[in-house]
């Protein structure tokens, strides 16, 4: 591809991130924690080859950005100083303790504070172990100063 061309496919092609897939072992355990926790709804579900799927998305936002569940996988926990997780912004430091105690059989790290871009934040594990986070006052949320 010459220059010319660059400059023109990036506008015609630039991609767009629309979802994220995950095995689970629990597809239902896992749905409904990222429901009760997350806020997410179910909005479109269906049986592949015998293989349930779930689509997942924040309310109205189902032609943005899903989240999809994927029958089949095996917990796999995430090591404690692992630091890849799932991020969710809350609109205050109340609704991020309150997180924390309506999931504390599910804590992982305990409410904190952190410099910007950080902000104040904890996080839960999932069915399957992942890490969710969530937050107040990253830049990608509600509460930044920065």
């Amino acid at each position: 591809m010459n220059e010319t061309e660059t400059a023109g496919t990036r506008a015609l092609f630039r991609p767009a991130f629309t979802h994220m897939a995950f095995h689970t072992a629990d597809i239902d355990k896992t749905a409904t924690f990222y429901m009760r926790f997350c806020g997410m709804e179910n909005v479109h579900e269906r049986e592949n080859d015998g293989i349930r799927v779930i689509w997942l998305a924040e309310p109205g936002k189902e032609h943005e950005f899903v989240f999809v569940l994927i029958a089949g996988g095996r917990p796999d926990p995430q090591p404690e100083h692992d630091m890849s997780h799932l991020g969710f912004a809350l609109d205050s430091r109340k609704a991020v303790d309150e997180i924390a105690e309506k999931g504390k059989a599910h804590l992982f790290w305990e409410p904190r504070d952190l410099p910007p871009p950080v902000g104040y934040f904890c996080a839960l594990k999932d069915p399957d172990g992942r890490v969710v986070e969530f937050s107040y006052g990253q830049p990608l949320g509600p509460g930044y100063e920065g």
